[in-house]
């Protein structure tokens, strides 16, 4: 009787420690995800591919934005400033605030670092961020192309 029990106990404590693990994100959710090509409007000019993610907070706690994989491809995240002004005070967020988390895939001799993904995602891309130094994820499942842009 006792092993059953403490088989069930046991049971029940890998459960609880799988599903903490796995846990999906509750934090933050997507809005919106898209992508515009940029072609260089001069010869030899670096082309790019801006990527934008319009992300809701949904958690009082500090949230640290870290890194974001398209495919293998590993990208830096950038805040995006929808205001007219330039400023270089830090932008600040809170629990429902929107923000625009911005990447730039520059098409030029030094290529974006490729890194496998932490963990396997079915999707377009995959943002890992942090809440209390705890590592959370976010699949995005598509990012919609819009129209893209010859500079000049």
């Amino acid at each position: 009787m006792k092993i059953k029990f403490s088989a069930c106990l046991l049971i029940l404590f890998f459960l609880f420690f799988l599903s903490s693990f796995c846990k999906k994100s509750e934090s933050v959710v997507l809005i919106d995800a898209t992508s515009q090509y940029s072609a260089s409007g001069i010869n030899g000019g670096i082309n790019s591919t801006e990527y934008f993610f319009k992300i809701k907070i949904l958690s009082g706690k500090k949230i640290e934005f870290d890194s974001l994989w398209i495919g293998k491809k590993i990208f830096k995240l950038y805040f995006a400033n929808n205001k007219p002004s330039v400023s270089n005070q830090p932008i600040s967020f809170g629990k429902n605030d929107t923000i625009i988390l911005r990447v730039s895939d520059l098409s030029s001799k030094t290529s974006t670092p490729i890194s496998k993904p932490p963990i396997s995602y079915e999707g377009n891309a995959l943002l890992r961020y942090k809440v209390k130094n705890k590592i959370s994820y976010l699949i995005i499942k598509t990012i919609k192309s819009i129209e893209g842009i010859n500079r000049p």
